[in-house]
């Protein structure tokens, strides 16, 4: 009897210890299985392999952990959600469980997800189970600004800094919500703050831009931009002021060499290539070189319909091809424009002696002469005009600062375009003489028939 039961004892052992052994080959096979997977690149036998060995081991976290990963990376969320709540509600007993982990990898799927709420919720539990981390009042921040809620947002970043002063994404994002709601002082304020713990963060730069752009402060706009062109998101609108700045500035080479090169940039949106091309326009015209902005123009209607004042610009195109004196103003170069804005100062006086020629880059020419006028000896600046664009009073009265600077008798003003009312009026009482679009061309078109 002794004999069977040792012999039955022996027999149990045997078959659960062959069991055992089945089970333990079974696992290491998957465990090469998935080594060979690993290393063939092959995500689906991966995760088709980390899914068999949660099967068999359920509370094994490492694994799980694993296959949540490799779910994230192949968008697969929902899995990821499930294996984490999974890990949450069974795995508190278990000595690698670690809830903040969880936690943070659940709120990132559910955010992936657009699946804000959840995403909150979770976020919230970390900020209730350890107030002094700053990371979930940032989140639950980025969330009320996606609902839309700035002032629940703020609420939040404020938390954030409260825990950490100077917390760089917070001062950032803060400084973002006031520009978006053009408080651009206290904007600046965070930026400022931002941009001292980070001073090459392109976003935070590109604000600053902007903000500077706006406070006229051009020089450090450029900077800024600059900076901020280094990151994808805010490359073509930094190229673009860039290019506008250097314009204004008389820069017309180094403007033109970086709208050519960003319009160059592939996948550009449509309504930035518009934008560039009516820039690069711009630059074109005030390089006087008139047919590539004319075909820059054209480009810009066959994207659409209305842009800015591109058909009024054409309109003046037009109207110049008909008019040979317009034509003759408007295109000639740098030298000929000159010498023909000479040869209307002699039409325009009995004799003239040419003191001082400033030609003010290509559109632009200031004459200081000694001239005989209805039989009286005086000294004139003529400052002559060319290009699309009304002049305005600030140009005019700046012309008159000149006048009096040079000591000059009156000055004469002309353009191939029109004087705005403020410009007129401020001409009343002063020795001053303005000459629209229609008065220059008579007198351009009698300098050309003289010249013949």
């Amino acid at each position: 009897m002794a004999f069977i039961i040792i012999f039955l004892a022996f027999f149990i052992l045997l078959f659960f210890g062959a069991l055992y052994i089945i089970s333990a080959l079974k696992n290491a096979h998957l465990k090469t299985s998935l080594k060979k997977s690993r290393e063939s690149g092959s995500k689906e036998e991966v995760i088709s392999t980390l899914r068999k060995l949660v099967r068999k081991d359920p509370e094994n976290i490492q694994t799980r952990l694993q296959l949540v990963s490799l779910y994230m990376e192949v968008e697969n969320l929902t899995e990821a959600v499930f294996h984490l709540n999974s890990i949450l509600t069974h795995g508190k007993t278990h000595p690698e469980f670690d809830e903040k982990k969880m936690n943070r990898l659940l709120a990132e799927c559910y955010m992936r997800m657009g699946n804000l709420d959840e995403a909150c919720r979770v976020y919230s539990i970390l900020a209730v189970s350890d107030p002094k981390e700053v990371y979930p009042y940032l989140q639950i921040g980025k969330i009320e600004q996606q609902r839309g809620k700035r002032e629940k947002a703020i609420q939040q970043f404020e938390k954030a800094l409260t825990v950490e002063p100077g917390n760089v994404p917070a001062l950032k994002e803060l400084g973002k919500i006031y520009f978006k709601q053009k408080k651009f002082t206290e904007a600046l304020a965070f930026l400022q703050n931002a941009l001292d713990a980070a001073p090459d963060d392109p976003e935070i730069n590109y604000y600053l831009g902007e903000l500077m752009y706006r406070f006229q402060k051009p020089e450090k706009a450029f900077q800024h931009y600059r900076k901020a062109r280094t990151d994808k998101r805010f490359a073509v609108q930094s190229m673009f002021i860039i290019a506008r700045l250097l314009r204004k500035a008389g820069r017309l080479g180094e403007a033109k060499k970086i709208l050519s090169n960003t319009l160059k940039m592939p996948d550009l949106k449509r309504e930035h290539v518009i934008t560039l091309e009516y820039e690069l326009g711009e630059v074109c015209l005030a390089q006087n070189d008139i047919q590539t902005a004319v075909e820059l123009w054209q480009s810009i209607l066959s994207k659409t319909s209305h842009f800015k004042d591109v058909h009024k610009k054409l309109d003046k195109y037009d109207q110049m091809k008909s008019n040979y004196a317009l034509h003759q103003y408007m295109m000639s170069g740098k030298s000929e424009f000159t010498e023909l804005c000479k040869g209307v100062v002699y039409v325009l006086t009995e004799s003239a002696s040419i003191i001082r020629t400033d030609a003010q880059g290509n559109n632009i020419v200031e004459l200081l002469v000694q001239a005989i006028r209805k039989n009286i000896p005086t000294m004139i600046l003529f400052k002559f005009f060319r290009g699309t664009s009304k002049i305005g009073h600030l140009a005019v009265r700046e012309f008159y600062e000149k006048i009096k600077e040079l000591k000059a008798n009156r000055g004469v003003c002309l353009t191939n375009t029109e004087f705005s009312d403020e410009a007129v009026s401020f001409t009343e009482g002063r020795v001053l003489e303005l000459y629209g679009k229609e008065k220059l061309l008579n007198l351009v078109t009698k300098t050309l028939k003289k010249g013949k």
